[in-house]
């Protein structure tokens, strides 16, 4: 049974169906229980316009990067361009 498996049946409720699937859960149910004991900690204040700020930034830089790889394409193919048509005028 794949870890997805008896993730799935811990999660519906269902009983282990073997000693070794009952010894495989043990680690989620220690894992599940530790979070469920977790204090509950209010977030920040302004931790909304932080996590915006946060996501603009990646975007822009993002797009940046964007920018940058489009204009070396169009750079390259210029020179491509500019070589194939000396070459050609040349033999010509």
């Amino acid at each position: 049974m794949t870890d997805d498996e008896i993730i799935e049946r811990w999660d519906a409720g269902i009983p282990a169906a073997t000693p070794a699937e009952a010894e495989a859960r043990r680690p989620y149910e220690r894992l599940a229980a530790l979070i469920r004991d977790l204090e509950d900690i209010p977030p920040l204040p302004g931790w909304e316009e932080r996590a915006m700020e946060a996501f603009r930034s990646r975007r822009r830089g993002r797009c940046m990067r964007r920018i940058a790889i489009a204009s070396l394409a169009v750079a390259a193919l210029i020179a491509a361009l500019s070589v194939g048509a000396f070459l050609f005028f040349d033999l010509v």
